[in-house]
């Protein structure tokens, strides 16, 4: 069953009380005579049972008695199930990160330096320069002069006794110098510088600094280091229950009456 608001309760009571008092139902039998026309009077009191003549025990009159059913409004108390919001207490699990306290051992040294003898060896070279007189074979590509002989046909004019002149030809041999190519080679010496090295390994002594270390101090120190750990709560989770509730309402009970003919057409 739905809840029903307890404002809207007596609002509806209210309304129910006025609109019973005021309407004809409740109004005098002078008055319901008026609000009712004589055609639904005869209608209304046709359907109602009959009961004795006597006296009316609502307006005190004598008359027919009718048996009539009337609805009145009645407080009852009625249990409904209500919805209600409660708080459970639940245990959950949840992750935290603590700090944990870690020594650490720090140690402090002093440094400290002095010269020691160190033996090194080096290399030298030692160059000498010396001028060699190096043999040198020269070859020539000279022109030779040449001599011999070579016959030509030379023309050569002769006078014949009656005053003219003839030519004749004759072989003249003769010497003849040409020019030809030839090789010399000659021998000769030429000065050339020499290097000369010699390697040795020159050894000497050296201070180099040195250094060392001489514990002076050592010291703990705590750290704060992150750690994820796991812890059981109890948390406060809302929760919807049904839970049956008594409300005292306002209800319309029928109710069987014996009445006069007027106060029944009053309560009609």
């Amino acid at each position: 069953m739905s809840r029903r608001p307890a404002s809207l309760t007596i609002t509806l009571v209210i309304v129910f009380l006025l609109g019973g008092s005021l309407g004809p139902r409740n109004l005098p039998p002078a008055q319901a005579d008026h609000a009712l026309t004589p055609h639904k009077k005869s209608h209304a009191l046709a359907h109602l049972p009959k009961a004795s003549v006597g006296k009316c025990p609502h307006c005190q009159g004598h008359g027919q008695l009718v048996v009539c059913t009337i609805t009145v409004p009645t407080w009852v108390s009625e249990t409904r199930l209500e919805s209600k919001i409660i708080k459970k207490s639940v245990e959950r699990e949840e992750t935290y990160t603590a700090f944990e306290r870690v020594p650490v051992t720090q140690k402090f040294t002093k440094e400290c330096c002095y010269l020691d003898c160190d033996v090194k060896t080096q290399p030298v070279v030692d160059k000498q320069c010396h001028i060699v007189q190096n043999p040198v074979e020269v070859t020539r590509h000279v022109k030779v002069p040449e001599t011999h002989l070579q016959t030509e046909m030379v023309c050569r004019e002769v006078c014949n006794p009656d005053g003219t002149v003839t030519v004749i030809e004759e072989p003249c041999t003769r010497e003849v110098t040409v020019m030809r190519d030839d090789v010399q080679v000659s021998t000769c010496t030429r000065p050339q510088v020499v290097f000369e090295e010699t390697k040795r390994d020159l050894t000497y002594c050296v201070k180099v600094p040195k250094k060392y270390e001489i514990p002076c101090t050592e010291e703990t120190v705590h750290e704060l280091r992150p750690v994820e750990k796991k812890r059981t709560v109890v948390v406060c989770v809302p929760e919807v229950v049904k839970e049956p509730v008594t409300r005292t309402v306002c209800k319309l009970i029928p109710q069987t009456v014996v009445c006069c003919e007027k106060c029944a057409l009053g309560h009609h």
